[in-house]
This record gives structure tokens, C-alpha cells and sequence, in this order.
């Protein structure tokens, strides 16, 4: 009997640690901040979270178990017949008084303790193992030879925000970790500096965080009307006059002489007899064909009415009522609904930039080295402004969770700035006289030369 509700208890703490370790992992999912891909290797992104990942299984278990107990001190006899008569074992001795049973074993109360710890692990390293495979990416633009040119492409894909992420990754490890790929990129210069590789790609880069600026400011001022431009008057030309010259000069032609084709049909006399039979053209329609169908199918007005009557049936529940509601949480990471594509370009550009000190040989990155922290400063100060003192609808709506929620979003963007800043002004610390920025970012510029942001 002993061993049964040993059973019993190891099938209500599994029962229960599972549906607590899907419900942690959801409400995890909602409040971190999500990688696109991963930076490190296989090896490494595992061997870091193994830790981490053993220190919250055994959390969760040790809360389960807890909750566990005292459930079974109040409610142990409907557990006791609900569970066995659910699985069908036993079910023949529940009447049968629990002989040996004691509210306090600690031997039980280890092995529950471990069991779960064990069940958590294994669910949450198979987790962790499927998300760093799935998020490897790889250097796919280095067997072309106009690399630069598909990466600059990539860049600026808006259409398609996956390959676009990639792009920026592989840019993002390029400036920091492949030095030799990352040389050759200050030698892709034309006549034209704008059409250079560097000016591309740091143009596309700052045009990511600028766009984040423009969103940012949009919050507070909503969307601002455009100024029509004025045309500038233009200068009355008097009207041309055709005339027709006489050049004097020698004109050279050459006559076409008269070419004769013959008609040579010599390669149709001897034609394959078993092309001159006749066969039915058999039509297979493309995969595309078919998926638009499907999807055609999918949008058809009939299926959208009745998926949209079901919606607006489930917001009359009060759970869905704040599962649509607009909180601040949601408002602040529709903002920073790019987070990644923006670590990776600021932390591209503050790599390029602090690397054209000894890479550069032409020594024409430098003249961008004020517009570029113009940028950043205007970046930081804006998102620093955006968490100190929030627009005004939103302290109209919800938090959107009731514990200490620390929004992880701005403050990578912070912490991503601030890096690349540090790191112009570290490699540039004997030419910081020469380098001026806008007047209104000079006071945050000067902390950065002071250490003191």
C-alpha cells in the first residue's frame, strides 16, 4: 500500500510539475527579450544555460512539491480516487485503508523533490537544445564574389523582416569577430564615396536607428503633417531656335554588301522517329498553384466571417477581454518590436567605426565619425527620455503584469549603445579634439569623454 501512494503521489506532483513548467515557460516567453539568432556556438550557448537550467528545475520542483502538499492535506482523498479511477489502476483497493503511510518522509519527499527536478530539466534542456539549433546562422554570402553587395542587399530587404535579421547578423559578427573579411570591406571604394561599401552599410544602419527615433517620437506627437515643399521658382529661359548648320567635314560610310542565305535543311532529314509520335500534354500544376488555392480557400469571405463571429464572441469573456487589452508593456514592445535588427546595427557601426583606425587605409571613414555619433547620441537620449518619462496616453492604460517587470527591451538598446560610444571614444582618445558633435548632444558627449554615463 505504501508503494501505491508512493505512486499516486509521483503521478500528482508529475501531473501538476507539468502544467506548472508550460505555464512558466509561456509566461517566460512573454517578459524576456527573444534572439532572432544565436552569437555563440553550439557548444557554448549549452554549456552556459546547463546552470541556470538545473537552478530552475530544481526551483520549480521544490514550489510544485510544496503546493503539492498542502493540496493533498485538504483535498487528498479526491485526488486519491480521482487519479487512480482516471488511469484504471487499482482501482479494486481504494477502499482498502493506506497502511505505513506518514505525512512526513523525507525519503518520499527526496525522491518527489528529485523526480520533478528531473522531469523539469529534461523538458526545459530539450527546449533550450531546439531553440540554439534552430537559431544558428551561418556566413551565406561567402563563396559570391560581390559579397559586400548581397550583403548590402540583404540590408535593405524590408520586405522580407527574416532575411533582413540575418543580414544584420552576419554584419554584426563580420565588424566584430572576422577582421580579415572586415579589412577587406574599407577597400570597396569608387570615385564616388557614397557608392562605397562602408557608406552603404553605415547608411543602412543609421537609417535602422533613425527609424526607431522617428517611431519613438511619433508616440508623443502622433503623426505630425509633412511641410509642402515650396518649388523654387525657375529662370526664364528664352525659347531655343532649331536651326539647321552645315558642318564641314569628311563623312565615312561603308557600303553593306548583299548577303545571300542559303536555305539549309539538311539537319531535318534526319530526324529521331520517336519525336514524330504524338503524346497528350499532361499538366501538373506547381506547388505556388496549389498553396494559392489553399490560401484563396483560407480568405474566402465565409471562412473569415465565421472565424470573425468567434472572435468577437471570445471577447465578451473577461480573460480574453485582457488577453486583446492594450497595456503599456505591449505598447512600449511594439516600439521596440525590432529589437534585434537594432543591437546588431548599432553594435555593427560602433565596430566599423572604431575599426577604420587601423584597417582604413584611406583614411575616409573618419570624416563620418561625428554624423555616426550624432546618431547614437540622439538615439540614447531619446530612448533614455522614452523609459524616464513615457507619453501621456500611456499612463491611461494597464502595466500589464502585476509583479516587478523589468522591461528588457530599451535597456539592451541602452546597454548596446552606450558599448558602441565607449567604443569611438577608447580608440579615438588622441583624436578627440578633432571630433565635434551636434550642441545639444556636447553635454552627453562629454560624460562619454569623462567616463561618467
Amino acid at each position: 500500500m505504501m508503494e501505491f501512494t508512493t505512486q499516486l503521489a509521483h503521478v500528482d506532483n508529475w501531473t501538476t510539475i507539468g502544467i506548472y513548467a508550460l505555464s512558466s515557460l509561456v509566461i517566460i516567453f512573454m517578459h524576456q527579450v527573444l534572439h532572432a539568432f544565436s552569437q555563440q556556438p553550439i557548444h557554448i550557448e549549452l554549456k552556459t544555460n546547463i546552470a541556470t537550467l538545473t537552478h530552475n528545475a530544481f526551483k520549480w520542483a521544490l514550489h510544485i512539491f510544496k503546493y503539492t502538499y498542502v493540496a493533498f492535506i485538504f483535498f487528498h482523498g479526491t485526488l486519491y480516487y480521482g487519479i487512480a479511477n482516471i488511469f484504471g489502476t487499482y482501482t479494486k483497493v481504494l477502499a482498502s485503508p493506506v497502511i505505513g503511510f506518514r505525512w512526513v518522509d523525507m525519503y518520499l519527499f527526496i525522491r518527489l523533490v528529485m523526480a520533478g527536478s528531473l522531469a523539469t530539466f529534461c523538458w526545459e534542456i530539450m527546449d533550450r537544445i531546439f531553440d540554439v539549433f534552430y537559431s544558428m546562422s551561418y556566413p551565406v554570402h561567402d563563396p559570391t564574389a560581390n559579397y559586400y553587395d548581397h550583403l548590402i542587399a540583404g540590408l535593405q530587404l524590408d520586405k522580407n523582416a527574416m532575411i533582413q535579421a540575418s543580414a544584420y547578423y552576419e554584419l554584426a559578427e563580420l565588424s566584430c569577430r572576422r577582421s580579415e573579411k572586415r579589412a577587406l570591406l574599407y577597400t570597396q571604394i569608387n570615385k564616388d564615396l557614397s557608392t562605397s561599401a562602408w557608406s552603404r552599410i553605415s547608411a543602412e544602419c543609421l537609417r535602422v536607428i533613425n527609424d526607431l527615433r522617428a517611431t519613438i517620437d511619433k508616440e508623443y506627437h502622433g503623426n505630425r503633417k509633412a511641410a509642402v515643399p515650396v518649388a523654387a521658382p525657375k529662370p526664364i529661359v528664352p525659347p531655343s531656335v532649331n536651326r539647321i548648320e552645315l558642318v564641314e567635314m569628311d563623312v565615312f560610310t561603308t557600303p553593306k554588301p548583299a548577303m545571300a542565305y542559303l536555305d539549309d535543311r539538311t539537319g531535318s532529314l534526319f530526324t529521331n522517329v520517336t519525336t514524330l509520335a504524338e503524346t497528350p500534354d499532361v499538366y501538373t500544376p506547381p506547388l505556388s498553384v496549389v498553396t494559392e488555392k489553399v490560401r484563396k480557400t483560407m480568405a474566402s469571405p465565409k471562412v473569415a466571417s465565421f472565424i470573425k463571429r468567434v472572435e468577437l464572441k471570445a471577447q465578451k469573456w473577461q480573460w480574453v477581454k485582457e488577453f486583446y487589452a492594450e497595456t503599456r508593456i505591449r505598447k512600449v514592445r511594439q516600439v521596440f518590436n525590432n529589437l534585434p535588427v537594432l543591437l546588431w546595427a548599432v553594435r555593427s557601426v560602433g565596430s566599423l567605426t572604431s575599426a577604420s583606425l587601423k584597417e582604413d587605409p584611406y583614411g575616409y571613414v573618419q570624416r563620418d565619425i561625428g554624423h555616426v555619433l550624432d546618431t547614437l547620441l540622439g538615439c540614447l537620449s531619446d530612448v533614455q527620455s522614452y523609459i524616464r518619462s513615457p507619453p501621456e496616453e500611456y499612463k491611461k492604460l494597464s502595466s500589464g503584469f502585476t509583479g516587478k517587470a523589468v522591461l528588457n527591451e530599451p535597456e539592451a538598446l541602452v546597454m548596446a549603445l552606450r558599448e558602441a560610444i565607449y567604443q569611438i571614444r577608447v580608440t579615438f582618445k588622441d583624436y578627440l579634439d578633432g571630433i565635434t558633435v551636434q550642441k545639444k548632444y556636447a553635454a552627453t558627449w562629454q560624460r562619454f569623454i569623462d567616463f561618467q554615463e
